[in-house]
């Protein structure tokens, strides 16, 4: 079975889409993952928007995943790794 992949969409210079499949392992190594999620980080004051912690590390969380790989900010919430693994569902 082929792994689950999302669109990644880039803007080449001719001003049109041009979209490729990714798996989502390569897609979180990208720059423009790394872009967004650094900006969401950023407009949450690096706190955990579940707990409030501000001295963790952050995940980019998505709340969305119906625009993967191209994500509005509101399809992203920072979380620290205790509230990322709880909302992923790897221990409650």
């Amino acid at each position: 079975m082929e792994p689950f992949t999302y669109p990644l969409f880039r803007e080449p210079q001719h001003q049109r889409l041009e979209t490729t499949r990714v798996r989502m392992d390569t897609y979180y190594s990208t720059p423009q993952w790394k872009a967004r999620a650094r900006d969401r980080k950023s407009q949450d004051h690096h706190r955990c928007q579940d707990c409030g912690h501000a001295n963790r590390p952050l995940f980019a969380h998505h709340v969305d995943r119906t625009r993967t790989g191209f994500e509005m900010n509101s399809d992203l919430i920072s979380l620290c790794e205790t509230c990322h693994q709880r909302r992923e569902g790897i221990y409650a």
